[in-house]
């Protein structure tokens, strides 16, 4: 038989030969076996050292401007807050301050109406006629009780005349007193100089 011969087979994208496969078996096996032998570390440039003070102020300038940005930030809002905050007190106080003007008012018109209603009964109009003004009802005796300092007692009444008047003549009413100033004030009497 005629030997023939292969011609060499060159293995292809992907492809290994059968003497590159044994050879990569066995030296994955003696990478297992035998321990890797760290080398050195290639010496590189190492970097030109900064002195620690320049980098702690490097980094205390960098957070010292955010901080300073963070309080600028918070100032600007704390005193926006603040402002509307006095706002919104200054309102409740003047809220509070109308609601108790409210309140006094009510209570004042409430006690005009009551004085209305009773001013509108004719029992207590005579009282008062009887009490302010010192009027009495025909056929009723006044007295005005007199207390020892010369002042009328239980009554809002005062005594403003100190001397008496003679026999048989009477103290002028208020009526009276107001007719002659109306009268003194039509025809006022020229003034005479002097």
């Amino acid at each position: 038989m005629a030997s023939t011969t292969r011609p060499p087979v060159t293995p292809g994208p992907g492809r290994e030969t059968p003497s590159t496969r044994t050879s990569l078996r066995s030296a994955r096996r003696a990478s297992k076996s035998v321990p890797s032998v760290v080398s050195p570390p290639v010496a590189q440039a190492a970097p030109e050292p900064v002195p620690v003070a320049k980098s702690l102020i490097s980094h205390s300038l960098n957070l010292t401007w955010r901080a300073a940005a963070v309080a600028v930030v918070l100032v600007i809002l704390i005193g926006s807050y603040l402002q509307s905050f006095i706002v919104y007190v200054n309102q409740q106080r003047q809220i509070t301050a109308t609601q108790q003007a409210n309140a006094a008012t009510r209570a004042d018109i409430d006690s005009m109406r009551d004085e209305i209603t009773r001013w509108q009964d004719p029992g207590y109009v005579k009282a008062q006629a009887r009490e302010r003004l010192g009027w009495a009802v025909p056929g009723d005796t006044a007295f005005i009780v007199v207390g020892p300092d010369g002042q009328p007692v239980a009554s809002g009444a005062t005594i403003t005349q100190t001397g008496a008047l003679p026999a048989g003549e009477h103290p002028t009413a208020w009526f009276d007193q107001l007719l002659g100033s109306v009268q003194t004030a039509d025809d006022p009497s020229p003034k005479t100089p002097g």
